[in-house]
């Protein structure tokens, strides 16, 4: 699994980057609460995949 991200990842970015530009100036105020939703979505994920790893 981390292999294959480790993999995908930096053609990911190269792409994400390349895109930023056009997509921060049409998305603005769409981009910035979905990333802040998607972080606090991750970091909730996170914290009940290790609380259900600590208790098995």
């Amino acid at each position: 699994m981390n292999m294959a991200i480790m993999q995908v990842a930096p053609q990911f970015i190269r792409a994400f980057l390349r895109e930023w530009r056009v997509f921060r100036l049409i998305n603005h105020g769409i981009v910035f609460p979905f990333l802040m939703l998607c972080q606090l979505c991750w970091l909730l994920l996170n914290g009940v995949a290790r609380r259900q790893a600590g208790i098995r």
